[in-house]
């Protein structure tokens, strides 16, 4: 038989292990919680400021966006940490500021510089940002990262923090988001393979994919051809191939040209069926 000593040892390790898998998991939950609002944000800062068209945001298929999620982990795990190191309110809450503007800054650049060094894609580009390093940090979007980090703390904190322990003791939800993960480990694993056949199309050139405009070149290119374009699976292979040998053209200066085309052909067959109507 186990002594006393030997007892509390035993209960002292289980509840550590206890903590640990919860910890985790609150962690996973925020995780593909911050990941889905990260891809609606992304998608509808396209729509309305870049492509000013429906375009699936980020690498994978699905509506998440990891770099979002990471993110969000950060910020709560941030939020955990007591910084307040002065009296006055105002200087702790710049100093969480400038915390959470750095933090936010070096995880998108790292995950930035990753896809470019290893993938030769580049997901978004601040190269026409002032002040911006490799086109993948700018002063602009560190400051908002910072805003983002602050908001969080003053308004989302406490929020999640419940709906992390609401999920905690959530059976069903711990199912779901096993799913959720089963769907990402599938998607990243067909992504991976897309992403692989562009890198070799472009191994033996100093070129990089910008993503975006890649997905933007080729929905433009299906409407040309009058294919159908999917939203959660906008490219095949074959549309990879066609877009590095244009790239290798000479790129997309006549994409802006080619959209106007395109709507003023869209704009001349509604008309055209609205004629036929009358």
């Amino acid at each position: 038989m186990l002594g006393v000593s030997e007892t509390l040892f035993v209960r002292k390790q289980i509840i550590n292990g206890e903590v640990f898998v919860a910890v985790i998991s609150s962690y996973l939950f925020l995780f593909a919680v911050g990941a889905a609002w990260g891809w609606l944000i992304e998608l509808f800062f396209r729509r309305i400021f870049t492509a000013k068209k429906w375009i699936n945001p980020g690498f994978l298929h699905g509506p998440y966006l990891p770099i979002y999620g990471f993110g969000a982990c950060l910020m709560y795990a941030v939020s955990e940490v007591d910084l307040n190191i002065s009296e006055s309110p105002a200087l702790n809450l710049l100093i969480r500021f400038l915390v959470s503007a750095f933090l936010l800054t070096a995880i998108e650049y790292i995950g930035g510089l990753i896809f470019i060094r290893l993938m030769k894609i580049r997901l978004w580009d601040y190269s026409k940002r002032k002040g911006n390093i490799q086109g993948i940090i700018c002063p602009l979007f560190s400051f908002l990262w910072g805003a983002a980090g602050l908001i969080f703390y003053l308004v989302l904190y406490d929020p999640f923090k419940r709906s992390v322990n609401w999920f905690e003791g959530n059976v069903v939800a711990l199912f779901f988001l096993g799913v959720f993960y089963g769907i990402i480990a599938v998607d990243l694993g067909v992504s991976l393979h897309l992403a692989t056949a562009l890198r070799k199309a472009l191994k033996d050139s100093d070129l990089v994919a910008h993503y975006e405009l890649m997905k933007l070149a080729i929905m433009i290119r299906k409407e040309e051809l009058r294919q159908k374009y999917n939203f959660l699976v906008p490219f095949s292979r074959s549309d990879i191939v066609a877009y590095t040998e244009k790239l290798k053209e000479g790129g997309f200066d006549d994409l802006k040209e080619r959209i106007t085309r395109l709507r003023e052909r869209r704009k001349a067959e509604k008309a055209a069926k609205e004629n036929e109507k009358k």
